[in-house]
């Protein structure tokens, strides 16, 4: 596999795991600052993630390993405007 080509999926990779903990770390710092959940319409939509509405194919409010795959390979597709598997 090319040296792009890895660089290309492990930046997906990153950006996914990122995608999935940065709304997790936010929510855990706001229950820590006021001890309960926002219901608010915020960057957040109410508390779910862009990867949790995206990514959870079938709405069952858990990413497993086949949904994240699947997620960030239709992303990289998104992105990768040449199909050539880098970005």
């Amino acid at each position: 596999m090319k040296r792009s080509t890895k660089f290309a999926l492990a930046t997906v990779a990153a950006l996914g795991v990122a995608a999935v903990a940065v709304p997790v770390v936010a929510q855990q710092g706001h229950m820590q600052h006021d001890g309960m959940m926002d219901g608010g319409m915020g960057m957040m939509a109410g508390g779910q993630s862009y990867a949790m509405v995206t990514f959870d194919t079938n709405k069952d409010g858990t990413l497993s390993p086949e949904e994240m795959t699947a997620g960030i390979q239709a992303e990289l597709k998104t992105y990768d405007t040449d199909a050539n598997g880098t970005l």
